[in-house]
């Protein structure tokens, strides 16, 4: 159920394909309620699925600018909007998430409160 603020809202009728920093949060915040293990050791398993698909994690070059200090959500919280998806795609597929198609629905209503011009179909394998 939404709380009050996401049902007074007037739905948003432009679809956005950019995911700012409070989306992104979300999102991070989500995925890690459908983690049974500590949440960074889904990191550092996410992270290596990161390293061999880009052979690099993005990150800022300041070090105040930097969102975090575990690389992967460094990654998360400065990549571009096509790794995003990307970075979820791969978090589905980790053997320590374990959220199914509830999961995905719950990334789903996310992206559809943001106006995200994109919704995960099904659950990837």
């Amino acid at each position: 159920m939404k709380i009050y603020s996401q049902r007074k809202s007037a739905p948003k009728r432009q679809l956005l394909y950019h995911f700012d920093e409070l989306i992104r949060s979300r999102l991070l915040t989500v995925l890690n309620g459908f983690v049974t293990e500590p949440f960074l050791n889904f990191l550092s398993q996410l992270g290596f699925e990161i390293m061999k698909a880009y052979g690099y994690m993005a990150h800022s070059s300041f070090e105040v600018a930097r969102a975090s200090d575990d690389p992967v959500i460094e990654h998360f919280f400065r990549c571009d909007n096509e790794q995003v998806l990307d970075f979820l795609e791969l978090a589905f597929r980790q053997s320590k998430y374990h959220g199914g198609k509830e999961g995905v629905d719950s990334i789903n209503s996310v992206l559809q409160d943001s106006a995200i011009g994109y919704r995960f179909s099904t659950f990837p394998q």
